[in-house]
């Protein structure tokens, strides 16, 4: 199941001393980000490199939304070395998460 998200940044603003406020999240009702991913990488490698599709969801999407809103992370790291049952597991898990929210 995929959403597609339109996002749409304001155009800059101003404050009374005509300098920029920053970015002002427009998404206030989004309480929850949920990232689901797949790795080819181990985790630890993944970690070295950064993460970085988890850090620009992180950093860069949240905040365009509620403040205080949270962000679970699921990820199956090494997936060309895992067994089917480790992805059936994996499987299980983005299930349970899913009818959770």
């Amino acid at each position: 199941m995929v959403h597609d998200i339109c996002w749409s940044l304001p155009a800059p603003t101003s404050n009374e001393f005509g300098g920029s406020v920053g970015l002002v999240p427009r998404l206030n009702n989004v309480q929850q980000i949920v990232g689901i991913s797949t790795y080819g990488a181990p985790k630890h490698v993944v970690t070295l490199a950064g993460d970085n599709g988890r850090r620009m969801i992180a950093n860069g999407v949240r905040h365009g939304i509620a403040p205080g809103a949270t962000l679970t992370w699921l990820g199956l790291y090494g997936i060309e070395g895992t067994t089917r049952e480790q992805r059936v597991d994996f499987l299980k898990q983005v299930d349970t998460l899913v009818k959770a929210l």
